[in-house]
């Protein structure tokens, strides 16, 4: 043994694989410790231990879940600009994005609660598509596109 209890030994080095799973389980929400339960360290036989999951996997760790979550965002602004109507993809991706996100209806500054009996902010959709015209073209449409 190394000074301070530490094994003496290589280097844990993650493979493809444990860096798959590593950020599949942190897309799923799960707790770090936990995630240490399943990466096994080859040399010994036993999961890590989170100090050395933390330095393993630093990057995932630090990008994974903001990666995640601005292309769900990302693919709800483009279903909101698009002609194509898709419920079901829009409630998952709002419940996403207000659940692991944590994004909230109140985020939207300056912008009251919706009555159902509320008047729409646009007369048509043709003044919308040409709102939406108008902002691409003065913030630069590769800039909002991607």
């Amino acid at each position: 043994m190394a000074r301070n209890g530490a094994h003496a030994g290589r280097k844990f080095l993650p493979t493809k694989e444990d860096t798959a799973v590593v950020r599949a389980l942190l897309l799923c929400g799960v707790p770090l410790a936990n995630i240490c339960q399943h990466v096994i360290n080859p040399e010994s036989g036993r999961p890590v231990t989170y100090n050395t999951l933390v330095r393993a996997f630093k990057k995932e760790i630090a990008i994974s879940v903001e990666h995640c979550t601005a292309r769900v965002a990302w693919n709800l602004y483009r279903i909101a600009t698009t002609e194509r109507e898709s419920a079901p993809v829009v409630s998952a991706a709002t419940f996403y994005l207000r659940s692991r996100a944590g994004w909230k209806l109140s985020d939207a500054e300056g912008v009251p609660p919706r009555d159902s009996d509320a008047t729409p902010m646009v007369e048509n959709e043709e003044t919308a598509r040409a709102i939406i015209e108008d902002e691409l073209e003065k913030y630069g449409r590769k800039r909002l596109t991607g």
